[in-house]
């Protein structure tokens, strides 16, 4: 069985490099991923993501 529902993470972290890591393994395993370094700047962002 098949799920075509898209998985969508929001990932914050403040180290750049982790962010991009984990971006990149989630990206592999069909993940749509939303990475932010800076807590601040996702909550201003927050709203357009949801």
């Amino acid at each position: 069985m098949h799920n075509n529902k898209v998985k969508k993470i929001l990932l914050v972290d403040d180290e750049p490099d982790i962010c991009l890591t984990l971006a990149s393994v989630l990206e592999d395993n069909e993940f749509v991923v939303d990475t932010f370094d800076d807590p601040l700047l996702k909550l201003e962002n927050f709203i357009e993501w949801s």
